[in-house]
């Protein structure tokens, strides 16, 4: 199994949303995020160390989805979740993989992918 952490502009949810649901994802959390990349909202420094620290306007608003999915699906799934989510500008978003090593259902005890 593995976790997809998906950080996404705020109006591509629903199309995103969508592609999971396609997919029998079988559960997933949404979260409003706050963060910068490496374009620090497309503000030019020249020595980011002069900076004390990030100021909000200097953070974009993203929202950032966690789901957890079979192996087999990965490489289908986020495919289809750059398509729903792109919009060709800088600041799309990012999607990180991470091996989930088990998942528990807590009312019936179920583990593994069984347990999604």
């Amino acid at each position: 199994m593995k976790g997809l952490v998906i950080y996404i502009r705020r109006e591509k949810l629903d199309a995103v949303c969508a592609v999971l649901r396609r997919h029998n994802a079988a559960g997933f959390s949404v979260s409003n995020v706050e963060g910068c990349g490496r374009r620090k909202r497309q503000i030019d420094i020249e020595d980011v160390a002069a900076i004390p620290a990030l100021e909000p306007e200097h953070l974009a608003a993203k929202l950032r989805v966690y789901t957890v999915v079979p192996d087999a699906v990965v490489d289908t799934l986020v495919d289809e979740i750059c398509k729903a989510a792109a919009t060709d500008r800088f600041g799309d978003g990012k999607i990180f993989i991470v091996p989930v090593e088990d998942a528990i259902r807590i009312r019936t005890r179920e583990r593994g992918e069984t347990a999604l």
